[in-house]
């Protein structure tokens, strides 16, 4: 009977948890249907005069029963702002509802897109926090190391945030892996250190 309930709860959490969307779950219609034109747009974005930001923000998993974040249930995603208000979500997600999968990076799914409407809106019911609010994120170093991702090789682990593995990322560590700082903040490498092996 416990080892039931064990494995009901296992497939719950893998099954439902926000990181493993597909991306064709996107609100928005999605421009980027493959990697190669998501790294395309990416790189145009890095190359170009214009200015743009990008903020990192974490919220409660899709399918939590529980109000708060939890070390299981939280997602986390990048928030791209182009100097024309036009703005973007990023986060890497799993291809398939596997523990060990082929992962990509998402622009703009659609569970990323409503949290952060939520948050700014004011009603924020995915429990949605800005992370480093104090520091300035390297925007161009950051869309460069996710576009070194792109082309890495890099898998899906859902455990990753609780157990790492080599060339291995989740939505959460994947956006700890390539945030970069105009200055690194001491925040960002306690994380690194407490999550270290």
């Amino acid at each position: 009977m416990k080892t039931k309930l064990l494995l009901i709860l296992i497939s719950v959490v893998f099954l439902f948890n926000s990181c493993l969307s597909a991306p064709t779950s996107s609100a928005r219609k999605p421009k980027y249907k493959s990697q190669q034109d998501l790294e395309e747009f990416l790189l145009s974005v890095v190359n170009s005069q214009e200015n743009y930001s990008i903020k990192a923000f974490e919220g409660r998993t899709k399918f939590s029963y529980r109000k708060k974040r939890t070390m299981l249930f939280t997602h986390s995603f990048y928030l791209l702002t182009l100097n024309n208000g036009e703005y973007h979500t990023l986060s890497f997600s799993a291809v398939k509802p596997l523990l060990v999968t082929k992962g990509e990076w998402i622009l703009n799914k659609k569970s990323d897109t409503t949290s952060y409407r939520s948050y700014i809106q004011g009603k924020n019911f995915r429990d949605v926090v800005r992370l480093f609010p104090e520091e300035t994120v390297d925007a161009r170093q950051t869309l460069i190391n996710v576009i070194h991702t792109i082309n890495s090789g890099v898998k899906y682990y859902y455990r990753d945030h609780l157990k790492t593995r080599p060339d291995f990322y989740n939505c959460n560590t994947a956006l700890y892996g390539t945030i970069d700082f105009v200055r690194q903040p001491a925040s960002a490498f306690m994380y690194l250190v407490k999550h270290a092996d």
